[in-house]
């Protein structure tokens, strides 16, 4: 057996010829720089298994210095993980570096390094093995960073990977990456020092930190001065220094305290700007969750950090030891300011995984989540997602999660799983309704109201029709109303990912009378994620229980979901199979919980638990498993959003110029939380109040003068009738409306205008710029926002991009400065290159539509599916000025996505997405393809994007997976 030992290495900074990258590289300074985790295989006996810390200091035996890293290697610690690694640094593209370490064993032993970078795929770039024996020995590599920025992004992490076989002690030491060929060894800086503290200080305003140093070259006297400084604005909170005198290779301790620190998160820096520390400062949660109030939690499993191993097709779980101690991520998570555990992404959530075998069932971890939830003072939940049913994704068999019982079950006689949903590369099994709600029947029957809430089939919309999860609803729900009646059972989870509409499958719920069939309802707002999005998050919960209200089926809301926070960065996604989880700011994911409260909702857990941490030394890879994960700003964040929040009655809603103000009742106090919607407003406030930052600090000074931007801020009112002082108070900023989504829409300009004037407004809007001519376009009073498209002439010569003026008057005149981008005119027969070396030309007639593709540089790559590999996706429209601005942004219902593989013997894995036409293509050559299908004379949208060894370019728009807007206008004519 194989065993693997992680180190990272990844970009944060540069360095010459011959310098070493790594500081503290020969550990004189301890393990400062470095981590790492273990984990061991879970044996669903309740109990963990800790193997302990992944390395240790060796003061015993040293190649160079006094110290060394020791580890304890065993084959015969059955299924122990092992991961180690090192601080963050930059390896520049194009060039070569030498990885080099000594090593030593305690037994004759082959040890093997693999260097790989996370980019658009795994790739390696440097690989070599080394024989370890019971003398120091030096060893070497050479790495190759790929020569194109284009490959190498700003943020890809370099990891050096060590794997090893048999039992054995191995010592390291004197590591050292430097560019070029290799060099004698030598420390990254004469000086060099490290920073041990904690990294959560709960209520406790005191923080010291052991800062230990050494001098390399000769005896050392001077001053290492610490910055303590609020993140992630960079203001300076206090400055120490201190003295030290350190004899020649010799590390000593000194100690910095800093007192009375506020609530929320500071990074220590400018000891030698070697090392980066964070400490966040948090209140000790009091309240506990309440079934009639407001409640925040986290998606968290099973409280503890257990999985199946990265792409594993068994049920064998891990524990990873990224809290450190079997329990802490419990209490961490209670910490973060959460009442309740949602429990989506434990392993036991699937009925395969929970139930291998009919009617074995494996109730250890779930007995121990429970546990730990009592321990924790948190309200358990059990979620059952719909990948309990999901046999093939994307291409991949999910092996033993579905055993076989479940596929030999399906109703359709389809062990091998099909499409039963919209989203086109997820096959399902459908067993019959009696399994799934008897699988439901054993776990409350063994466990009688001891969940607040069981979800069932959560985002199914995606998955399966209405009918189908109707008939599974059905007997599921009279199992826990029989057994678990104090439970809440949620059965109508939609989600508005991959083009899915939360609002559109409440229609169809209500539809196929299925509303009796949940006690609440779940969402998972991807199509309206922030209060900037397209659909506000804010309106759109309005509308949803505005609709429900007036169909007479309103229930609780609980928000399950909502991983992608910021519209930016939502559609700015730069991998193509990469989920952001978590928002630029903590900013966004307190304006989240705000709207749910405030908006009515009764429970609001977005994020998962590991957007809530980071590593000191790996801050750029907050989701591979680093080292021990400590809080962050989402933490500190969230701490004080659960002080204000949880337990909160909503009492009502202001909106005036472009603020968003929710009142509400906690604690026997009347609060706001309010913010800017557009970054830059002043409020003039009425009454008598309190004010608080992001995270719970009083901010004295600010009298009734609030300067507010997206960071939300908190008021304790001391007014009798907040509201009413509300109401009078006057919030100014710069204009009456704010605009967004800006679109040249052939002939017209498209526009999405949002009144913050406070009240209904009539007016007009008109474009001004040198390159075109336009009219006013008037509009009737409106409040909230409104689309618009207005109409233009576009003048010669004008170029692709260029700045305009949008001009409205309403109640007075605004002028907001914007950029209007064009959308390429493609001509008949015209050969357009993009992307390299990529081209395509396009033909007309006899009412079909012909592209003739060149792909001179594609390799032909098969990878899972076909969007994994290489292949060329067309998009088309026929009707590019219909449906809403926000369509542009991807496509909508009149639009076809044709993906065809560019791989070998790829002709039957064509998928065809959205509107369905009759395709054909053929690979004339490996570097050119010819596709072809009906198309109606007109003005049509044709967008182009390749996919190219895991490299993604397009010919319009934006070179991501989730924009592929930019349609090229195109006229069909015979």
């Amino acid at each position: 057996m194989r065993k693997i030992l992680f180190c990272l290495l990844s970009i944060a900074c540069m360095g010459h010829a011959g310098e070493n990258l790594l500081w503290n590289s020969s550990f004189e300074l301890g393990s400062a720089g470095y981590g790492g985790n273990r984990g061991s295989r879970y044996e669903n006996n309740g109990q963990i298994r800790d193997p302990g810390p992944v390395a240790e200091i060796d003061a015993a035996a040293a190649a160079y210095g006094q110290n060394s890293l020791k580890l304890e290697l065993k084959t015969n610690e059955q299924n122990t993980i092992w991961r180690f690694v090192t601080h963050e640094v930059a390896l520049l593209p194009g060039k070569s570096y030498t990885f080099s370490f000594f090593a030593k064993s305690n037994a004759a032993s082959t040890i093997s390094f693999l260097c790989q970078s996370n980019q658009y795929a795994w790739q390696t770039v440097g690989s070599a093995a080394f024989n370890a024996g019971p003398e120091w020995k030096r060893h070497s590599m050479t790495l190759q960073v790929p020569d194109s920025p284009e490959k190498q992004k700003a943020n890809d992490k370099f990891m050096m990977i060590l794997a090893y076989s048999g039992d054995q002690t191995l010592w390291l030491d004197a590591l050292q990456m430097e560019e070029g060929p290799l060099t004698h060894y030598q420390p990254q800086g004469a000086v060099e020092c490290a920073v041990y503290m904690p990294s959560c200080l709960v209520e406790d305003d005191s923080l010291e930190a052991e800062i230990r140093a050494i001098s390399y070259d000769s005896d050392f006297t001077g001053k290492f001065h610490g910055k303590l400084s609020a993140v992630p604005a960079d203001k300076p909170f206090a400055v120490q220094e201190l003295t030290m005198t350190l004899p020649q290779n010799k590390a000593k301790n000194g100690t910095m305290k800093f007192k009375n620190l506020p609530y929320g998160i500071f990074e220590l820096t400018g000891l030698n700007g070697v090392q980066k520390n964070t400490v966040v400062r948090v209140r000790k949660p009091a309240a506990e969750y309440q079934p009639d109030r407001f409640q925040i939690g986290v998606i968290s499993g099973c409280l503890e950090d257990i999985w199946p191993k990265w792409g594993a097709v068994d049920n064998t779980l891990y524990w990873r030891g990224q809290f450190g101690r079997p329990g802490a991520m419990a209490q961490m998570i209670r910490l973060s300011g959460s009442t309740w555990n949602d429990s989506w992404l434990s392993p036991v959530g699937r009925i395969g995984l929970l139930q291998p075998t009919p009617g074995q069932f494996a109730w250890d971890v779930v007995d121990l989540h429970l546990r730990l939830a009592a321990e924790a003072k948190l309200a358990p939940t059990f979620v059952i997602p719909a990948q309990s049913l999901l046999v093939s994704r994307q291409g991949q068999d999910e092996g033993h999660q579905v055993p076989q019982y479940i596929r030999r079950a399906d109703r359709f006689g389809r062990p091998e799983g099909a499409r039963l949903g919209p989203w086109e590369n997820f096959k399902i099994v459908a067993p019959p309704a009696g399994l799934v709600a008897d699988h439901i029947k054993a776990i409350v029957m063994r466990y009688p109201n001891k969940f607040v809430m069981i979800q069932l089939f959560a985002e199914f919309n995606g998955y399966m029709p209405v009918s189908m999860i109707r008939e599974y609803a059905k007997l599921s729900q009279q199992a826990v109303r029989q057994y678990s009646p104090q439970t809440v059972f949620i059965s109508m989870t939609p989600t508005g990912d991959f083009n899915g509409s939360v609002g559109g499958s409440y229609q169809e719920i209500i539809r196929e009378k299925a509303c009796d069939l949940t006690d609440a309802y779940g969402f998972h707002p991807y199509d309206s994620p922030m209060d900037d999005s397209v659909e506000p998050a804010h309106l759109a919960i309005r509308k949803l229980r505005s609709f429900l209200q007036k169909s007479g089926v309103e229930k609780p809301l609980w928000q399950t979901e909502c991983y992608y926070l910021h519209k930016e960065n939502y559609y700015n996604l730069r991998h193509p199979n990469m989920e952001l989880y978590y928002a630029p700011d903590p900013g966004a994911l307190v304006r989240r919980l705000a709207i749910d409260m405030g908006e009515g909702c009764h429970a609001s857990s977005p994020l998962p638990y590991d957007a809530y941490f980071s590593n000191n030394h790996a801050p750029n890879n907050p989701r591979y498993p680093t080292g021990i994960l400590v809080p962050n700003g989402f933490f500190a964040a969230q701490n004080a959003a659960g002080h204000f929040m949880n337990g909160a009655k909503a009492l009502g809603v202001i909106e005036k110029n472009g603020i968003l103000c929710y009142v509400f009742a906690n604690r026997s106090k009347i609060f706001s939380i309010l913010w800017s919607r557009d970054g830059r407003r002043t409020a003039e406030m009425q009454g008598a109040f309190k004010v608080y930052d992001l995270y719970g600090n009083p901010m004295a000074g600010t009298g009734n003068t609030l300067q507010l931007d997206r960071t939300p801020v908190y008021l304790e009112w001391q007014s009798a009738a907040p509201l009413e002082e509300l109401k009078k108070s006057v919030f100014s900023g710069v204009n009456d409306f704010a605009a967004s989504d800006l679109k040249w829409l052939n002939g017209t300009v498209g526009v999405r205008l949002r009144n913050e004037s406070g009240s209904a407004v009539s007016g007009s809007v008109r474009l001004s710029s040198p390159y075109l001519q336009g009219q006013s376009l008037k509009f009737d009073p409106f409040e909230g926002e409104k689309e618009f498209r207005i109409p233009v002439v576009l003048k010669p010569g004008a170029p692709q991009e260029f700045p305009v003026k949008l001009i409205t008057a309403g109640s007075r005149v605004s002028t907001l400065e914007c950029t209007l981008k064009l959308n390429p005119v493609l001509e008949n027969a015209q050969k357009y290159t993009f992307g390299g070396n990529n081209a395509f030309r396009v033909s007309y007639g006899s009412g079909k539509l012909v592209l003739d593709i060149f792909i001179p540089e594609c390799k032909g790559l098969k990878g899972a599916d076909v969007f994994a590999s290489d292949s060329a996706e067309i998009f088309f429209d026929p009707l590019p000025l219909e449906g809403r601005i926000e369509e542009f942004k991807r496509y909508n219902d009149s639009t076809s996505q044709i993906v065809i593989p560019l791989y070998p013997n790829g002709e039957s894995d064509i998928r065809i997405l959205g509107k369905k036409l009759p395709v054909s293509f053929k690979r004339i050559s490996p570097e050119r393809l010819i596709v072809e299908f009906p198309a109606q004379p007109g003005v049509a949208g044709l967008n182009l994007a390749i996919n190219n060894n895991g490299k993604h370019e397009a010919f319009s728009g934006q070179n991501n997976y989730c924009d592929r807007s930019g349609f090229a206008i195109i006229t069909l004519e015979e």
